[in-house]
């Protein structure tokens, strides 16, 4: 069952990138129209219906979950025989929509290159956008991360000229005209019985 949604080629893309394109659509009408079996305008139509028919089924084969691919969103509808290609636009102007609206991508061997570097140019823009805005995210938590800790700093800084006040305050009242230091030293000078002596303090 799986034989008949196998992609006919897979081009693998840089940033492990895949695009399938898919061959197999039938160009019975077309032949038949040039080898003129039957009615021209007949032929053209039917050419068309099976066209669009092959784009109908092409749409219900999800290659990402059967292959596990990594793929554009697009898949390339390769139709090898360039007036074959040529004479649905001619006759019937909504298929390439069509198409579009079912993520399908109509091709012809003039077209196939430019369309592939125009979809991976597209998804190239698509992850660079992506990239910048996940880059705008991390500087954003970088930038408010950065405020946070000059924040923090500057408390810290605070607190230490707090502490340096502090320090000095208790240094002038020890060492001050009326500090504890001159105090004891006149209880020194009076004969106070003491163990230690003030000098031996650092």
């Amino acid at each position: 069952a799986n034989e008949r949604y196998r992609p006919d080629v897979i081009i693998n893309l840089p940033d492990n990138k895949s695009l399938v394109i898919d061959s197999k659509v039938s160009l019975l009408a077309y032949e038949q129209l040039v080898t003129g079996m039957d009615n021209n305008k007949t032929e053209i139509n039917n050419h068309i219906t099976s066209v669009k028919n092959h784009i109908k089924g092409l749409s219900g084969k999800n290659y990402q979950n059967l292959y596990e691919l990594n793929t554009i969103d697009f898949v390339l509808m390769f139709i090898p025989i360039e007036a074959a290609y040529l004479l649905i636009l001619e006759h019937d102007n909504t298929i390439m929509d069509f198409a579009l609206s079912k993520n399908i991508i109509m091709v012809c061997p003039s077209t196939l290159l430019a369309t592939m570097r125009t979809i991976y140019s597209i998804w190239r823009t698509e992850k660079s956008l992506q990239n910048a805005d996940e880059i705008a995210r991390i500087g954003g938590e970088l930038y408010d991360r950065f405020v946070g800790f000059i924040e923090t700093m500057v408390k810290i800084e605070k607190s230490m000229e707090q502490v340096n006040i502090n320090y000095n305050n208790a240094m002038i009242k020890l060492n001050g005209n009326k500090g504890i230091i001159k105090s004891i030293e006149k209880l020194d000078e009076l004969g106070v019985k003491k163990t230690k002596y003030l000098r031996e303090c650092g």
